[in-house]
């Protein structure tokens, strides 16, 4: 009995073996060993150039960084020369102030003796 049921067991996988082979014959594996050949091959290609294109991008990012910091660099300059500029023309408005209060000042006697001395001499011509 265990040599019969060992019989048909054996002759079972034998003629399951074929059937099963039958599903997916040499043509249908070798078609979709190619197919994802192809798809690993596409996908190879497809992170290739999303590399390059990250590799500009990060490219022009450090190159944009580069003129930021060569622009804040240059805005520096010129806040500073504009606060050189600024108390220079501060320092200049100072001066001119002190040099008119000091003309005003020399020429307030020179006018009041002039008016007086002009005011005293028409009369006497007049005479």
């Amino acid at each position: 009995m265990l040599r019969t049921a060992s019989c048909l067991l054996g002759g079972l996988l034998l003629a399951s073996s074929p059937a099963f082979a039958g599903l997916f014959a040499d043509d249908d594996a070798r078609k979709q060993v190619q197919q994802l050949e192809l798809r690993v091959v596409q996908l190879e290609r497809r992170l290739a150039e999303a590399e390059i294109q990250n590799k500009l991008a990060v490219r022009s990012i450090l190159d944009l960084q580069m003129q930021i910091d060569m622009q804040t660099t240059e805005m520096r300059k010129q806040r500073g020369q504009f606060e050189e500029f600024s108390h220079a023309l501060q320092d200049a408005e100072k001066r001119q102030r002190d040099f008119y209060t000091d003309l005003d000042s020399r020429l307030r006697p020179l006018e009041g003796g002039t008016a007086g001395a002009a005011t005293r001499a028409a009369p006497s011509s007049g005479s």
